[in-house]
């Protein structure tokens, strides 16, 4: 890493204040899009949900000595909170993936449920697909993550 930093410092220069400045562009949208699209009350719901989340699949995985849900949870955490600025940020959800190396018949359907939520946003109207989509594509990659751990648990007893 050092390696390469130091040789894109040498061919191009201090890019960092540049690229600091493009992240800062909003282009008049709110920085938080799940914040600003649900009601007051639902808004901070749906933060506190991801939160939680993220802490439960930390202690899961502290306990369990291994680091499977925690990262899921963190990515969950980043595309449901954080600006989201290309509708591919929302498809991160596929690396709750990453560290899975079997797949029982619930697991694989929940997966294939997650993969396949983007296409149901085509029979929603217009009008609502972008909002429809900030907030249920993470939502989806959620529930399949909470499906894991409770399939885990039961495979585990």
């Amino acid at each position: 890493m050092l390696v390469l930093l130091t040789t894109s410092f040498l061919a191009v220069g201090n890019w960092i204040p540049g690229y600091l400045k493009m992240l800062s562009i909003t282009g008049g949208m709110p920085v938080f899009w799940s914040f600003s699209i649900l009601p007051a009350p639902i808004n901070i719901a749906h933060a506190l949900f991801f939160i939680l989340l993220s802490i439960v699949s930390f202690f899961y995985s502290f306990t369990k000595k291994e680091h499977d849900y925690w990262f899921s949870s963190m990515v969950l955490l980043g595309i449901s909170l954080t600006p989201i600025r290309w509708i591919y940020d929302l498809f991160a959800g596929i690396l709750l993936l990453a560290e899975e190396r079997t797949f029982s018949r619930p697991k694989f359907l929940a997966v294939g449920i997650s993969i396949l939520s983007p296409w149901l946003l085509i029979l929603a109207p217009e009008s609502i697909r972008w909002n429809l989509a900030v907030i249920g594509l993470p939502l989806f990659w959620a529930a399949t993550l909470l499906l894991f751990i409770i399939f885990e648990n039961i495979q585990a007893k």
